[in-house]
């Protein structure tokens, strides 16, 4: 996830988010772009380890739910960029059905 949607769910700053990460309290990743993300679990390590916080996990579900669907929409749009090309119109296509996909299985689930 981003730094900025970790701050809100765990309830810091972006400026402490950075002196943590100085401090190596997270553990963050780049992506190929050299972007920052922050895995899930880290997330469930600073919250765990905090009381009265697992309420706000929970009503954070959704939206965690969300993350992961934009972030693996994301994901599908590098894929289809690599293999389709960067202006193509199977690319959309495939991008349009995916979403669609998406959509149904949240209907249903």
């Amino acid at each position: 996830m981003k730094p900025r949607e970790f701050c809100n769910i765990v309830g810091i700053s972006y400026r402490t988010f950075k002196r943590w990460v100085a401090e190596g309290r997270i553990r963050v990743v780049r992506t190929p772009t050299g972007r920052i993300r922050v895995p899930y679990s880290e997330v469930e390590q600073i919250l765990g380890g905090r009381p009265g916080l697992e309420v706000k996990v929970e009503q954070n579900v959704t939206s965690r739910r969300q993350l992961l669907v934009e972030v693996f929409l994301i994901v599908a749009e590098l894929f289809a960029e690599k293999f389709y090309g960067l202006e193509s119109r199977k690319k959309e296509k495939f991008l349009e059905g995916l979403r669609k996909l998406l959509e149904e299985v949240e209907k249903g689930g």
